[in-house]
């Protein structure tokens, strides 16, 4: 890995802790700068601010979640092993992200305004993936559904509304993970 990503990733990770950690109006970059070990001007040639970089750790969490869910999907056989695996796959994710940036419940609540603008890429990426599943399913007459889209959107939009009032009213660890 060449300089600039390596540094990036430095940059991310410290990002992830410290904001994690301190929450994101407490933390300046400087403070980032400091813990990836870069100076404030190469930091500043890397992100242009605080919230370009809190948007680039949101986008590296997300893209590595729906990496793995998108994997497992694929792995699955049949539209009903895919619907099964996306379930059980999909199921917990916004926790289990929470955990790994270490999120505490009072920076989640301070965050939670930051990450949903990030979350319509995220969101459109589901809602393609379910509406194959459905449209691959119907073909093969597993489902039953008019428009695959509209109700990719339905169960899409199901998981997202259930993990986000859960988040926000702060729910006790492992209440959407399933054993």
């Amino acid at each position: 890995m060449s300089l600039i990503p390596r540094q990036r990733a430095a940059v991310l990770d410290a990002a992830r802790e410290i904001f994690a950690r301190r929450g994101f109006l407490d933390v300046s970059l400087g403070d980032i700068a400091y813990r990836a070990r870069l100076s404030p001007v190469r930091m500043a040639e890397l992100f242009k601010g605080k919230k370009e970089l809190f948007d680039a750790v949101v986008d590296d969490v997300c893209d590595a979640a729906f990496a793995k869910l998108e994997a497992a999907v694929n792995a699955a056989m049949t539209p009903a092993e895919k619907m099964r695996t996306f379930i059980d796959m999909r199921q917990g994710m916004a926790e289990r992200m929470v955990q790994q940036l270490r999120v505490t419940p009072r920076a989640l609540r301070e965050l939670m305004p930051l990450v949903e603008p990030r979350l319509a890429r995220p969101r459109a990426r589901e809602v393609a993936m379910l509406t194959a599943i459905f449209e691959e399913g119907r073909e093969q007459g597993t489902f039953e559904v008019r428009d695959s889209r509209a109700a990719a959107r339905a169960l899409a939009l199901g998981f997202q509304h259930v993990e986000c009032t859960l988040l926000r009213v702060g729910l006790p660890p492992g209440a959407l993970i399933r054993p």
